[in-house]
């Protein structure tokens, strides 16, 4: 296979794979992953902000993943890794997550973005945007931001 078309297609094959997870790990917390071809197999590496809930009682939850994983991407022997989250509330994945926690709880878009913004700033960040966008207030779309801190 041409090296171009390799490279597109394993970044593709990491697209998906990052997108199963999500989808699978979005209760504890999920904040990305890492794919790194060693030479016994695969070695995956997942971010989360509770790594307890990803492996699972008696690593249940890991074996079942890893399972899936193999066979879904027919990869050779996969081994995963999970690492916490220093600070998880400077990882945009879980914020984000939260924050539409929060709106489907059926918070006012202004207290949410305003809080979460609070929320982040206080746990050193730089700097923050949250922009919202669509039918916020009526029937017709806008958008909102919501800026703190130094934003480039």
């Amino acid at each position: 296979m041409d090296k171009k078309k390799q490279f597109v297609h394993n970044g593709i094959e990491r697209m998906e794979l990052s997108e199963y997870l999500s989808s699978e790990l979005k209760r504890s917390g999920y904040a990305g992953m890492s794919l790194e071809e060693t030479a016994h197999g695969m070695q995956i590496i997942i971010r989360s902000e509770k790594p307890g809930m990803v492996i699972g009682s008696g690593g249940k939850n890991i074996r079942k993943l890893t399972k899936e994983i193999e066979e879904r991407f027919s990869y050779d022997d996969v081994s995963i890794d999970v690492q916490e989250v220093n600070n998880p509330k400077l990882e945009p994945d879980i914020v984000s997550h939260k924050l539409a926690q929060s709106l489907e709880r059926g918070w006012y878009y202004r207290r949410a973005g305003m809080t979460i913004a609070e929320e982040v700033m206080d746990n050193g960040a730089q700097g923050v945007q949250i922009i919202f966008s669509g039918k916020l207030m009526g029937a017709r779309s806008s958008v909102e931001k919501f800026n703190r801190g130094y934003i480039k």
